[in-house]
């Protein structure tokens, strides 16, 4: 699973940097969770009427050493939210002002942390 979710971020990255206009919510973001761990979400829209969001968890040292991922179909709700369905949860992802979403909803079992909260936009 490591190598599969690297891999699909890896080819998620170059779309997303290299994009003139992008969709709102499509771009990398990060939250601090720790420590001893690096924590992000890719946003991408690789259809037209849903986003994909991944979530990963890996080493601080070393990225390449992925402890969690986390993909998810979401739908834009055209309110400024992006949601869908997790273990019978409901999960959203709201844009924030200065360009950062804010992640509700996802459970901290997903990946043995807490995973929700604010993040900031980079590689920008």
């Amino acid at each position: 699973m490591k190598i599969a979710a690297l891999a699909l971020l890896g080819s998620l990255l170059p779309a997303i940097c290299h994009s003139e206009e992008r969709p709102p919510f499509v771009g990398s973001y990060a939250i601090d969770c720790g420590a001893d761990r690096q924590c992000w979400l890719v946003i991408d829209k690789p259809k037209k009427d849903a986003f994909l969001a991944i979530w990963t968890v890996s080493d601080r040292q070393d990225f390449s050493d992925l402890k969690c991922g986390i993909p998810l179909f979401l739908r834009n709700t055209e309110d400024g939210f992006l949601r869908a369905g997790l273990d019978g949860k409901a999960i959203e992802i709201e844009r924030q002002q200065g360009g950062g979403v804010f992640v509700r909803g996802l459970a901290p079992a997903r990946c043995g942390i807490d995973l929700t909260g604010p993040y900031i936009p980079v590689a920008e």
